[in-house]
């Protein structure tokens, strides 16, 4: 899982891992932002 606040940036870095044969996502998150961060843990939790 990439939290990345600018979601371009997180999409690049997924995109890079999945060429590799990873598994990745991005959530975008700002990690200031209490709701961002919920909202990023439970996506986590949904996809393991």
């Amino acid at each position: 899982m990439i939290a990345e606040l600018e979601a371009e940036k997180g999409d690049r870095v997924v995109s890079a891992s999945t060429q590799e044969g990873g598994r990745a996502f991005c959530v975008p998150t700002d990690i200031s932002n209490q709701a961002d961060v919920q909202d990023m843990v439970e996506k986590n939790h949904r996809q393991v």
